[in-house]
């Protein structure tokens, strides 16, 4: 098949119109008669070897082509109307590679170079010259009204020098015409720093000239909001005053200085954050001002529009409308009056010291969790005491108060005890009298170590150093990120001012120097060893003159012969799920630890089983919770939490790391191609026909996982992984936006399959598996944090524990895995104190798969966690060989 090309070198007002013919061999020009011959043949339908595209052409090109004088000369080329050959490379959209460029050999459509639009000002004294120059790639210059007739609005197309480039129009052409179409004005200077903006719809960027002067505003940017009546109004001022327009090109100052006009450009990242702020309302910003109805869904929306307000704004919040800047709890004020015969009940509901009525509390609905208080104040209500609070006024009939006989009190005070704030129920008798004998040991904190403690972590040092005082042993369970061992180290640094006896900190390897840098960092009298190396090296060690001896879990399992000869003021155990096997022989020995206190930390006290709390708890207080059969047919789990609340300290992030901002977790289900879910289906018969005993069930398991995460972890044929493309897609999508990522996987070997894949796509790359070093993991970490946006892969069980990675505000858990608190784990090395960013956290889900079982396991243990250490419903289940067998259905 034939090609037909046509050539233009435009002019001004002609341009000139050549044609070659391009064939398997050679193109080549061709003269105008033959070029007449072939449209001939296209009228006439007799036209071959070229496409319809070409007859197309040759058609619209035969009136030209049949006058007679073009016959009679046969010329090189067309002269045809420059306006007339732009509408016809216009009509040729869809076929771009067919008209060329001339002088450049570009094809006209796709390639043209792009001219520039500015405007050039000059002070003349009392008058200034004002010019529309457009400028090429080449850095050639016309004024406006040099090229204007060359201009064409359809595709923004105009000639400089015979050659057609492609104008960047900033401002309507019709604004060029009337004001440059003639001439250059020369207008008063004054009347231009008065008129400018205007005149130029406000493109003063665009304003160039050796008397112009382009200013950024250093000016603090702030919002105001304030309630007016009924309504919300919203103001956004620069230097206190108020801004009326918010469009982005508009946002510029104008002055003339002496001889120079000075462009102020207020644009900055803090003036799009009011921007975006502004556009999320339900409401219009005019005249300098934005006003909303005190609407609850109205409110809820200001409430989330607050939450993604940066710091650097300066934001003015009236007292009435600061309960909306985060979540607040409902205060549940219940008072039991005993009347001897009768009883009386009576609660009452505050928000930050302001009262609610019964009415209003009843009214709140969970999804939108706003409320206004008797004095007129907004709140936004968290959840869990919303509920708490609701449960209370249904429970007490939403009255006030109500009077119970005391033959039926009982079942109203279990009732309400269950849902109020504090605690009706008395302590362990027996431990409350022997704790009274230790009232005089009092621990210190030092105030300078005082004042670097958040108000939370206040709370937390003065529960352990009761703890202390009463010597029972203390279970820290806050969530990953708030600080457990600053609280901790404040209490040995105390607790080393009353007793000389070193303290014994048991963690995982790869947090050992986390606790000498915070030693550093904020103790710096405390001597802090860590110990490891050979068996002699580690024996001496501990004889060293130190205050706080620091081994990991392996070592203090190596050389507990050692350890247990020695006295220890305390014994800490850190990430103290390590000892949840009860039987493991780890956890059996660090009970053979001698120590005055014990003390555990962790954010996941139970992972899997209740065996996992009892575990942990026989090493704090042993016998507390009887022995491990008496536990194992132990059946009440509210009275288990009652039970070892004098004993636990847990907090939730939301609840008190105020500027720590919220994790949005989101689970991605992934559709596999029908090859790869051909081959899904076909190994799954063959692992089902294979199966004998549980060791077959688990490795078939592990085969489906494996190849949902990529088929050729467990086969050499070339089979898509539908997982594998989307995550380099989202890698390299967040990778172009700055964005760090975290990606964890169970598999270390899948990072391996992906080398290539990161490398191709030059995406940086840093690693940390099983493989790795634990004294080179923190370098590694170190690197990472101060590298461009790059991609982190992490093994889920090495990392899952103990680094903080803070530079991701994006996490990506490749695999789901049984265990949910070590997903929730893996999520909160970047999700914790430090974090100045929203952390974005997907779950790869391959439909259809092993994977979607999996997450209803999932789902079941973080039942069992959130039961034991929070307050939602309960429901354990083991599974058996039959349901295990149902995962490869």
């Amino acid at each position: 098949m034939n090609i037909l090309r046509v050539y233009i070198e435009f002019g001004d007002a002609v341009s000139q119109v050549s044609f070659t013919e391009e064939d398997e061999d050679d193109e080549r020009q061709v003269s105008i008669q033959y070029v007449y011959n072939l449209s001939v043949k296209a009228k006439k339908g007799t036209l071959q070897d070229f496409s319809e595209h070409d007859e197309q052409i040759l058609k619209q090109f035969f009136k030209d082509l049949a006058k007679p004088k073009i016959l009679m000369a046969n010329p090189p080329f067309l002269k045809l109307p420059t306006s007339d050959v732009k509408k016809m490379v216009k009509r040729w959209d869809d076929v771009p590679d067919r008209f060329i460029e001339k002088r450049s050999g570009k094809t006209i459509h796709e390639n043209l170079a792009k001219a520039k639009l500015f405007f050039e000002l000059e002070f003349l004294g009392e008058q200034s010259s004002l010019s529309a120059i457009v400028e090429a790639p080449d850095g050639k210059r016309k004024f406006w009204m040099q090229v204007k007739d060359s201009f064409s609005s359809v595709g923004n197309e105009i000639l400089i020098d015979r050659e057609l480039l492609n104008l960047d129009l900033t401002v309507p052409a019709e604004l060029l015409n009337k004001v440059f179409a003639k001439q250059n004005p020369k207008l008063p200077s004054k009347l231009l720093a008065e008129h400018l903006p205007a005149l130029l719809d406000n493109r003063l960027d665009l304003l160039r000239g050796p008397a112009v002067t382009h200013e950024k505003s250093s000016d603090k940017l702030q919002l105001r909001i304030d309630e007016d009546g009924a309504n919300i109004r919203i103001q956004a001022l620069n230097a206190n005053s108020v801004i009326n327009d918010l469009d982005a090109n508009k946002l510029f100052q104008f002055r003339l200085e002496g001889e120079r006009f000075i462009v102020k450009d207020l644009r900055s990242p803090e003036m799009e954050a009011m921007t975006h702020f502004l556009d999320s309302l339900p409401g219009t910003y005019q005249d300098g001002e934005m006003r909303i109805q005190g609407l609850t869904k109205n409110i809820m929306a200001l409430h989330k529009a607050l939450k993604k307000v940066p710091n650097s704004l300066d934001l003015r919040i009236c007292k009435e409308l600061k309960g909306l800047l985060k979540r607040e709890s409902i205060d549940s004020n219940l008072v039991v009056n005993d009347h001897s015969s009768w009883i009386e009940f009576q609660s009452n509901f505050s928000v930050k010291g302001q009262g609610i009525d019964a009415s209003s509390l009843r009214n709140v609905s969970k999804d939108q969790s706003v409320i206004r208080t008797r004095d007129g104040s907004w709140f936004i209500i968290d959840e869990a005491s919303l509920t708490r609070a609701q449960n209370i006024l249904d429970e007490t009939l939403n009255e006030k108060s109500i009077k119970k006989s005391a033959s039926t009190a009982s079942t109203m005070i279990d009732k309400l005890e269950a849902l109020q704030d504090g605690d009706f129920s008395e302590t362990v008798a027996a431990l409350k009298a022997r704790l009274k004998s230790d009232d005089q040991r009092i621990l210190q904190i030092d105030e300078s170590i005082d004042s670097i403690l958040r108000e939370y972590q206040k709370d937390g040092v003065s529960f352990l150093s009761d703890a202390w005082k009463y010597r029972v042993g203390a279970l820290l369970a806050d969530d990953m990120g708030l600080g457990k061992t600053l609280q901790v180290m404040a209490v040995l640094h105390a607790i080393k001012k009353v007793d000389d006896k070193k303290a014994l900190i048991v963690c995982p390897a790869s947090v050992l120097s986390v606790w000498k840098k915070e030693a550093e960092k904020f103790f710096t009298d405390l001597k802090v060893q860590i110990v490891r190396g050979e068996k002699d090296k580690r024996d001496d060690l501990y004889d060293s003159k130190c205050d706080l001896i620091v081994v990991s879990y392996a070592t203090a399992r190596n050389d507990i012969e050692s350890l247990s000869l020695l006295d220890f003021s305390a014994v800490i155990l850190d990430e103290a799920q390590q000892i949840k096997n009860p039987t493991s022989q780890i956890a059996k020995a660090v009970k053979l630890l001698n120590s005055d206190w014990r003390l555990a930390m962790t954010g996941t006290p139970v992972e899997n089983r209740l065996r996992d709390l009892w575990s942990i708890m026989d090493f704090l207080n042993p016998g507390f919770l009887g022995s491990l059969d008496e536990f194992d047919e132990f059946s009440g789990v509210q009275n288990l939490k009652e039970s070892i609340k004098p004993f636990t300290l847990r907090r939730r992030k939301k609840d008190v790391a105020k500027d720590l901002p919220e994790r949005i977790e989101e689970s991605v289900m992934i559709d596999m191609d029908s090859g790869q879910a051909s081959a899904y289906q076909q190994l799954k018969r063959e692992l089902k026909a294979n199966l004998k005993g549980n060791m077959d069930i688990f490795a078939a398991i592990t085969r489906l996982r494996q190849f949902c995460c990529h088929p050729q972890l467990i086969s050499q044929h070339e089979i898509a992984s539908a997982k594998t493309d989307y995550l380099m897609m989202m890698l390299k999508e967040l990778n172009d936006a700055g964005h760090s990522v975290l990606v964890f996987s169970q598999f270390s070997s899948f990072f391996e399959e992906i080398d290539d894949l990161l490398k191709e796509a030059e995406l940086k790359t840093f690693k940390i598996t099983g493989k790795t070093p634990v004294d080179k993991r923190g370098q590694i970490v170190d690197d990472f944090s101060e590298s461009d946006a790059s991609v982190f892969l992490l093994s889920l069980q090495a990392a899952g524990t103990g680094l903080t990675l803070t530079k991701a505000d994006y996490v990506i858990l490749y695999d789901p895995w049984w265990n949910p608190a070590v997903e929730n784990q893996a999520i909160d090395r970047t999700h914790r104190i430090g974090q100045d960013k929203t952390v974005m956290a997907y779950r790869l889900i391959v439909r259809d798969s092993i994977e979607e079982k999996v997450q209803e396991i999932k789902a079941e243990k973080q039942a069992l966690f959130d039961e034991i250490v929070n307050d939602e419903e309960f429901m354990a289940k083991n599974m058996t060989r039959d349901e295990l067998i149902s995962l490869l259905d």
